[in-house]
């Protein structure tokens, strides 16, 4: 569900009521594939949309994947998203973060019922299982814990919230803020009224905060998207929040 400029009126119940008639008429889906939350614009489904989904996928025999590549590991706040809704997926797929940022790793995560083809040689490839990607996948498990990385992600997430906050207060071109953790979605719009997209504007912005030494990504059109190393201090980060207050004002005055 997008849950700032959502297809339906009842953004999340019309989702699932689609997702049910799909699951119904069709009859034979064997698995539901989604991000928990989706990283790129930054969108928040409530808790009860996944409690109802994973329901959905329970009553009609179908896996529900979720793809937390970008977003676990602490990124929201907890080790895995879906720890936000008190859900467990059937299967789970973990990347990026995974190896420290440093060594490409990924993993897929599933339950022990599903392991039925041991002795059958599916998908497998030359270059997998690598000892160097794994010690860097258990160090980073062992970082976040001793750390307290998720404590120290969860404070950043109020500072956030209070900050970007203020900021939506002190510009009309941010329609909307929304995030979890030290992840975070600025949607800047030209009328708030009509929440239309201010596009080039988004890209103006983006390209005067690389110009002073902030990088981020500008996604769906319209979104800078903040989504700092978990590790960040909490100077650098206001630092970061200068910049971003100082291009919106710079660009939507001109």
């Amino acid at each position: 569900p997008i849950t700032y400029r959502g297809i339906f009126e009842d953004n999340e119940a019309k989702c699932l009521e689609h997702l049910e008639y799909v699951f119904a008429k069709e009859g034979d889906i064997g698995a539901f594939l989604a991000e928990t939350i989706r990283n790129t614009d930054v969108q928040i489904p409530s808790k009860k949309f996944w409690k109802v989904a994973r329901a959905l996928c329970d009553q009609y025999g179908v896996l529900l994947i979720l793809d937390e590549i970008p977003i676990a590991l602490g990124r929201t706040g907890k080790l895995f998203a879906f720890e936000h809704y008190d859900i467990e997926p059937d299967v789970l797929c973990l990347g990026k973060g995974l190896g420290g940022g440093i060594i490409p790793q990924a993993a897929i995560v599933t339950r022990d019922e599903y392991n039925r083809f041991g002795d059958v040689s599916l998908g497998h490839y030359t270059h997998e299982k690598s000892p160097l990607g794994s010690i860097a996948g258990l160090t980073t498990f062992e970082i976040i814990a001793e750390e307290n990385i998720l404590e120290k992600v969860r404070k950043d997430e109020a500072y956030m919230c209070s900050a970007l906050s203020d900021l939506q207060k002190k510009h009309e071109c941010i329609g909307d803020i929304r995030g979890l953790g030290l992840l975070w979605g600025i949607e800047l719009v030209k009328d708030r009224k009509t929440k239309e997209k201010a596009i080039l504007d988004a890209e103006n912005v983006m390209y005067d905060c690389l110009k002073n030494g902030l990088s981020f990504k500008v996604s769906a059109g319209n979104v800078l998207q903040l989504a700092p190393a978990l590790t960040i201090e909490r100077e650098n980060l206001q630092h970061a929040l200068d910049i971003v207050d100082n291009s919106l004002g710079k660009i939507f005055k001109n």
